[in-house]
């Protein structure tokens, strides 16, 4: 289990490139990043 933090957007992309890896993602905690806007960990079992 590897916490990645990615951007809300990128993630949604990533979720409708590679449906299959929802599966495989938790979210764990929203925070929000000046920079990064709302972004959000996950854990990935890689």
């Amino acid at each position: 289990m590897i916490p990645v933090l990615v951007r809300l957007d990128t993630y949604a992309h990533i979720r409708n490139k590679w449906p299959s890896i929802s599966t495989n993602c938790m979210k764990i905690v929203c925070i929000h990043i000046t920079e990064l806007q709302h972004a959000v960990f996950y854990t990935v079992t890689l």
